[in-house]
């Protein structure tokens, strides 16, 4: 302990000691106030790269001096500095038509972060013109396509991410916590493409802020609305219409917008069944529907304080109701309120505090012959603190605490017969989570960079627990547009995700960590390495292997059942491997974007397969995926998806019994399945094409539209969904039992619709 107060202490003091120099501190916009990630800062000796946020910081050594800017999407622009600025400098970069050639990077210093392979950030702007399901853009499903990530399924709203379980991913919404991202169990995200400012997925090289989570962190940013002029946008697509609105309350000092989008099926669904209702043998339509509200205002009362509220929500509802038949109905909900204040206190010293409420609520009501409903719900009141030191561009510290207070409630209620007698299965918790940390930066000179962190856990549900979760990283540069990269962190997650099918539903069960669910870990370590050439060729190669802990998995035969929760779970290990490339490649007209992930993932429990290693159902050994726009002109472009992967891994059985039915009146015996071995099948392979062509106009200089349409599944690939068997019986003496594949989504067209006024 002494020895690690001692690293402590120069982490955190010696940095103060080095450094004296002037500081100029800035922000990267755009002309409706977005945030200018990646953006290249050029002064006659250094160099630096506006971060996530937009902002940027140099050492400034004589007057005066020109700045240069450039970034790849926006115009040049070079700015005279006769003195520092007391203020922030704001700096608006206009976007430009063409893309840059080429980008002169003199010296070493710095590397844009979306080289890094763990460091995933979406180009919403482009990939809006890529072909999507429906029609509809969704951030969850480019993400599915990406280096290091899979899914099961093409109806499957999780995401998985180098070995580890759907429930070990975490997502922040402006920084509050999303429980549950996808509508219609799984066809579309939550996240409105209209109002979305930037998303991006850190699967390694974690920040000390990153916890709670064994295997990725995805941070979603609405858009926090143009501080100059107003913007309308909107589109219609097969699944749904949308409308985002946006402008200044106050010139360069307040924000809003708005963002709201609704599906109608549901609409012509119950005109249909209202138009033949009473028909002899009508059986009416289900009903579904969807909404989601994103709000968001921004005040920028000085150029040293930021204030940002948010509000989210969304709901799906699902409903069947036929007079002849049992009725269901479905709900479930996000809501989510944010507040964010940003103080720069100096040209060194910001801080950054993050208040938020999370909840999300799912009910399902089963009129069957023993009515039954279930509900489940969480919650969760998070808070923040974070104060980033920077002293000069070779050295930064980012020092925070957080406190989160969770609710966790789950319930089902079955009818046990004609008297009333209700059998009930309750669990309520409720949890606490707090600690400190810290992440430190050393760029030791134009070659070596060296991070440190460390995230010290404290977790109280029915036992307190506490946790060092240490990250380590260094990258090297043997060229201005080359690194190598290696790193390693441990991380603890304290809540489990019960998922009652192996598709991420909203039904699934998030329970806290107590004396009989230990806390799950996992140690991940990456190497690998990025080349940029002239910012128009990218290439990402990484290796990682992860080993997990206190894994659970239900027994044979058991179930999720809150009384005999302890008796239906057993506990293991974890380990997986892998390897990623990434080929991006982006030109004036053309655009190119192919992944490439091999992976081998295992889980090993006694009294599973006799304590041998199998494989989880999302072992995905190989994945690939194409994409690719070409701009033929200022109007009309095409883009096209391609993917291959191999089969998920399911349990299929290894032979067939007939049993003697004697509640039967044919008195013909039942074929019951025999299972030896859990997971020991491997599905047959999924690949898809997809097409969409875009033609653009501008009717007046403040109205845009654009037309997408596209062929979803050219080929029409039936992709299996699930396989079951079919058992023909062709005497008494002799049966058949055949496979067969069941595929959800076969060739069919899409057609959207976008258009945006400005003013």
């Amino acid at each position: 302990m002494r020895y690690f107060f001692c690293l402590l202490f120069t982490i955190i003091v010696f940095p103060f000691l080095l450094f004296g120099q002037q500081m100029q501190v800035g922000e990267l916009l755009d002309p409706q106030g977005v945030k200018i990630e990646g953006a290249l800062l050029i002064t006659s000796n250094q160099q630096t790269i506006s971060d996530e946020n937009g902002n940027f910081s140099l050492q400034i050594n004589s007057y005066p001096l020109n700045l240069e800017v450039f970034h790849i999407n926006y115009k040049p622009k070079v700015i005279k500095l006769n003195q520092v600025l007391k203020d922030t400098l704001s700096i608006i970069l206009v976007e430009s038509a063409d893309t840059l050639s080429s980008i002169e990077i003199k010296g070493k210093k710095m590397v844009p972060k979306n080289l890094e392979a763990n460091f995933l950030e979406l180009d919403i702007k482009s990939l809006q013109k890529r072909p999507h399901l429906f029609g509809e853009f969704d951030i969850l499903r480019v993400l599915q396509k990406k280096a290091g990530v899979t899914n099961i399924s093409e109806v499957d709203g999780g995401y998985y991410v180098r070995g580890s379980s759907n429930g070990q991913n975490q997502i922040h919404l402006d920084g509050a916590p999303v429980y549950y991202a996808n509508h219609l169990m799984g066809i579309n995200s939550t996240f409105n493409g209209d109002i979305i400012e930037s998303a991006t997925l850190q699967k390694g090289n974690f920040h000390a802020r990153q916890g709670g989570a064994l295997a990725s962190f995805l941070e979603v940013n609405s858009k926090r609305g143009s501080l100059e002029s107003y913007s309308l946008r909107g589109g219609l697509s097969l699944l749904s219409s949308r409308l985002a609105f946006e402008g200044p309350i106050s010139k360069n000092k307040a924000s809003f917008s708005l963002g709201i989008r609704k599906s109608y099926y549901d609409l012509i669904s119950k005109s249909y069944n209202n138009i033949n209702e009473g028909k002899e043998g009508f059986s009416p339509l289900p009903n579904f529907n969807f909404y989601d509200v994103n709000g968001k205002v921004f005040l920028k009362p000085s150029t040293k304080n930021h204030l940002v509220f948010s509000y989210f929500r969304s709901k799906d509802g699902f409903s069947i109701n036929d007079p002849n038949n049992p009725g269901i109905g479905l709900d479930w909900a996000n809501n989510v309120i944010n507040l964010e204040w940003v103080y720069i206190m100096n040209k060194k010293w910001r801080a950054h505090f993050n208040s938020s409420y999370s909840n999300f609520g799912f009910l399902l009501d089963f009129q069957t012959l023993k009515a039954f409903n279930a509900e489940n719900r969480t919650s969760s009141i998070n808070n923040q603190v974070e104060f980033n030191f920077e002293p000069h561009t070779n050295f930064s510290l980012d020092i925070g605490s957080f406190f989160s207070k969770s609710f966790y409630l789950a319930t089902t209620k079955e009818l046990q017969n004609d008297l009333l007698n209700f059998k009930n299965s309750d669990l309520e918790e409720q949890s606490t989570y707090y600690g400190i940390y810290f992440q430190s930066r050393y760029l030791i000179d134009e070659d070596l960079e060296f991070s440190t962190g460390l995230r010290v856990n404290a977790f109280y549900s029915d036992l307190l627990f506490s946790h060092l979760s240490p990250r380590l990283a260094v990258k090297y540069r043997p060229a201005s547009n080359w690194i190598i990269h290696a790193d390693w962190s441990r991380n603890f997650q304290y809540h489990y995700l019960f998922s009652l099918l192996s598709i991420n539903l909203p039904a699934d069960i998030r329970m806290p960590s107590t004396v009989n669910l230990p806390v799950q870990s996992a140690d991940l370590f990456s190497i690998g390495t990025s080349l940029s050439l002239n910012q128009q060729l990218q290439f990402n190669a990484n290796t990682y292997y992860k080993s997990l802990q206190n894994q659970i998995v239900y027994e044979n035969g058991g179930s999720l059942n809150f009384d005999k929760l302890q008796e239906n779970l057993l506990i293991g290990k974890g380990w997986a491997y892998g390897t990623e490339i990434s080929l991006k490649a982006k030109n004036k007209y053309t655009s190119l974007d192919i992944n490439y992930t091999w992976s081998n993932t295992w889980r090993q429990f006694e009294g599973i397969n006799e304590g041998k290693a199998f494989h989880p159902v999302y072992d995905i050994r190989h994945f690939i995926y194409i994409n690719s726009l070409v701009k033929i002109n200022t109007h009309l472009s095409f883009g096209l998806n391609w993917f291959y992967n191999t089969g998920a891994i399911t349990t299929f059985p290894t032979g067939y019994l007939p049993l003697q039915n004697f509640n039967s009146t044919s008195f013909q015996p039942s074929i019951t399945p025999l299972f030896e071995e859990r997971n020991n099948f491997r599905m047959p392979p999924s690949h898809r094409l997809d097409i969409a062509a875009n033609y653009s106009w501008q009717s007046k200089k403040e109205f845009k539209s654009t037309i997408t349409v596209g062929i979803y599944n050219v080929y029409n690939q039936a992709n299996p969904y699930f396989v079951y068997f079919s058992v023909h019986r062709e005497d008494r003496e002799s049966l058949q039992v055949i496979p067969k594949k069941k595929a959800l989504l076969p060739l069919f067209p899409t057609i959207s619709y976008s258009f945006q006024i400005t003013k």
